[in-house]
């Protein structure tokens, strides 16, 4: 067999790393993602219309369309583990500080908590994933890496949502609310602890980095990219 075609195995960090990346995963979509993941019970314990959420949701939406768009540069300006430890602990104690407020804050207050939750979140933490998982395998070994966070991701996600339906039927909507804040900010601290022990920043790795806006302005120029982002997107 050539040397092109064998398997190379992954080793227990990269194992682990998959692992985080995917646990990461589940803390920081379900709390930026908490909204629409149990719309009505946000509803309930929050007293907002149908108009006030559907306001929420866009604002959400377009907030992480500037933080995908953001999210690269950030990636490539920083090692990916500080851009990660960062969401993994900035976006929950956030969460945490205005989401265990009593009574809860009010709809302006809470609709600047969604973006700071975007941005906390989104930005600093999909295109750093993605960087981390490029760089801690061959070309070989990546796509299984990914493919093993998305499964950890599912199943991490899956998991704490039969967990979340039970705490949350046993429960008043807003204790319900609480805990469940409470859990997903859990998942993200112990990420960040265990990202903080696995992975080693690579000073070269950052000086070597570098970003300039007329090198980003040729990126937007090429049909190519533009090809490649409407494959992306149109399936998505």
């Amino acid at each position: 067999m050539s040397k092109s075609n064998t398997i190379e195995k992954l080793s227990l960090k990269q194992l682990l790393i998959t692992i985080i990346m995917g646990t990461g995963f589940t803390g920081t979509a379900g709390l930026s993602y908490f909204l629409s993941y149990y719309y009505s019970l946000y509803q309930e314990v929050t007293g907002f219309n149908d108009a006030q959420i559907g306001t929420i949701l866009s604002v959400l939406s377009a907030s992480a369309f500037i933080c995908y768009l953001v999210g690269g540069p950030l990636a490539d300006l920083f090692h990916p583990k500080w851009n990660l430890l960062f969401a993994y602990t900035v976006s929950p104690t956030v969460a945490l500080i205005f989401y265990m407020q009593s009574p809860l804050p009010n709809y302006t207050v809470m609709l600047i908590v969604q973006i700071v939750l975007a941005f906390t979140c989104l930005c600093p933490k999909w295109c750093s994933m993605l960087k981390l998982i490029q760089i801690s395998g061959t070309e070989r070994q990546v796509g299984r890496m990914f493919g093993l966070y998305a499964a950890f991701g599912a199943a991490g996600t899956f998991l704490t949502g039969v967990i979340g339906s039970a705490i949350i039927a046993a429960n008043s909507p807003l204790a319900g609310f609480r805990i469940m804040v409470v859990l997903y900010s859990a998942i993200l601290y112990v990420s960040a602890a265990a990202l903080f022990f696995v992975v080693k920043a690579d000073k070269k790795l950052e000086k070597t980095n570098s970003f300039s806006l007329k090198a980003w302005a040729k990126l937007l120029a090429s049909p190519d990219q533009w090809l490649c982002w409407l494959v992306m997107i149109g399936p998505y």
